[in-house]
């Protein structure tokens, strides 16, 4: 477990921590991660799951507002139950039914989860808006200075050298274990269906968490959790750095195609297509 320095290709650098191999952000602490797998669960448990930049805070305020039955804003974040920044012991402290979250590997999740009742609900977003979504988010992160471009930020995105593994290989990695996992526990939900319908959406993840609400209540809930209406009231308790909030930015589908140039565009299909042939989700953001 020791800090390591990451060089993109025009030499800007980043530090990072390396805990088993696997890289994570310098602040967050090595006992805390290298126990993720002995974290006790509970029958009631909700374990929101998938990549950064994925839209987890977003599906972590509709959940809440699901579990509680109405549409109100939970008056604290996500962070609370982050397996990567919560030990065990704080995890413990949190009243059930918890709501947590985590980014790691599927074969780093905690090893009670193949034993419990816990429902995992996975969420995927588009490769191409998380790179730009995490770009934006890594500039203004104020524990490591990244002076990179955007096609130095690339470059480490679709490499080797990324924080918790590259895109690929943790959608990879999951479908490696879900087949071992109960399928009335598992619930992947796609980013880019939320944003389109969010009603129908909301409605099927209502189902699955065995949670019958009006639809009224429904109706609220979609409301309420609009991107910019939600980044406005949370914008009160979340943390913000050089006075924005860290955790929302646009919330928008297609961001992408305001920063990849075609030639970028060309070579992260490309890849694509190599990284995930064979996969579930290979048509999902495959493009001519």
């Amino acid at each position: 477990m020791a800090e390591k320095v990451v060089t993109d290709k025009s030499g800007n650098t980043m530090t990072v921590l390396d805990v088993d191999g696997v890289w994570y952000p310098r602040t967050f602490c090595a006992e805390t991660l290298s126990s993720i797998p002995s974290v006790s669960l509970r029958d009631d448990d909700i374990l929101l799951y998938g990549y950064p930049r994925s839209g987890h805070h977003w599906l972590f305020e509709i959940v809440n507002m699901l579990v509680s039955r109405t549409a109100d804003y939970v008056p604290f974040t996500l962070e609370s139950g982050v397996l990567e920044l919560q030990p065990d012991s704080s995890l413990r402290r949190l009243p059930s039914p918890r709501v947590l979250t985590t980014h790691v590997q599927a074969h780093l999740l905690p090893r009670e989860l193949q034993q419990r009742n816990v429902k995992t609900v996975h969420i995927i977003r588009d490769p191409r808006d998380v790179a730009v979504s995490w770009f934006h988010f890594y500039h203004a992160y104020p524990a490591d200075k990244y002076e990179g471009t955007w096609d130095d930020w690339l470059h480490l995105f679709t490499s080797n050298k990324f924080m918790w593994c590259t895109w690929f290989d943790h959608i990879r990695s999951f479908e490696e274990v879900c087949e071992s996992l109960d399928p009335s526990r598992l619930y992947i939900i796609f980013y880019e269906d939320l944003k389109k319908n969010p009603l129908e959406e909301i409605q099927k993840l209502a189902r699955f968490l065995e949670i019958d609400l009006p639809r009224d209540v429904l109706e609220e809930i979609v409301q309420k959790s609009e991107f910019s209406k939600m980044k406005s009231v949370k914008d009160e308790i979340t943390e913000k750095w050089n006075g924005k909030p860290a955790q929302y930015r646009k919330g928008i589908v297609g961001d992408w195609m305001n920063t990849f140039t075609p030639s970028q565009e060309m070579m992260f299909q490309d890849l694509y297509r190599k990284r995930m042939q064979g996969s579930m989700f290979q048509a999902r953001y495959e493009h001519p």
